[in-house]
């Protein structure tokens, strides 16, 4: 088996870019990928090399890592040093669809759920993990798989919510976020 490259392209900008992450879309036949690079994430058609998006400043620091919605193929989530979580709609970039605020510290790692996208883990330097339930932005509706019979008023009135994991649970969560943690 041998390895070649066929093709690249080349990040455009003042001084030396840093590249953080990549994350290939799951979508599109995966002929997508986004890019992070200090405070910028890009997002490339990787069948002509060309640039199909650009959220300059997407995060006030550097942009530590992206996921791709599995469910809806226009969402995009950020994490970076400015403590913030951001959600994107890659088809609309000029502001995030959703921020979230939680961690006191850079936020080193976002991921969907698979199966559940409306369910996103955060990890962070101030060695959080947390759980957040994001319904308004999933790609099932809030109840969906609940019989109307069965709701509450309280769960008619839902908000987002947000889990942190045990302490007795963090050192075990930790390991998959931080190295020598």
């Amino acid at each position: 088996m041998s390895v070649y490259l066929s093709s690249s392209a080349a990040l455009e900008g003042k001084g030396q870019l840093k590249f953080t992450s990549g994350r290939w879309s799951p979508h599109h036949n995966c002929t997508q990928i986004a890019t992070a690079n200090d405070t910028t994430v890009r997002g490339w058609d990787t069948r002509s090399m060309r640039q199909i998006y650009c959220i300059e400043n997407a995060h006030g620091q550097l942009v530590r890592d992206l996921d791709f919605n599995p469910n809806k193929q226009y969402y995009l989530a950020s994490c970076g040093d400015d403590c913030k979580v951001k959600f994107w709609d890659t088809r609309n970039v000029t502001e995030a669809v959703k921020t979230l605020e939680e961690h006191s510290h850079w936020v080193w790692n976002v991921r969907y759920n698979h199966s559940h996208d409306q369910l996103i883990l955060t990890g962070s330097s101030d060695s959080r993990v947390i759980l957040s339930n994001m319904v308004s932005i999933s790609s099932e509706p809030f109840g969906h798989m609940v019989d109307d019979d069965e709701l509450s008023d309280q769960e008619d009135q839902h908000q987002e919510e947000k889990y942190e994991v045990p302490e007795f649970y963090a050192d075990a969560y930790s390991l998959s976020f931080h190295c020598n943690g």
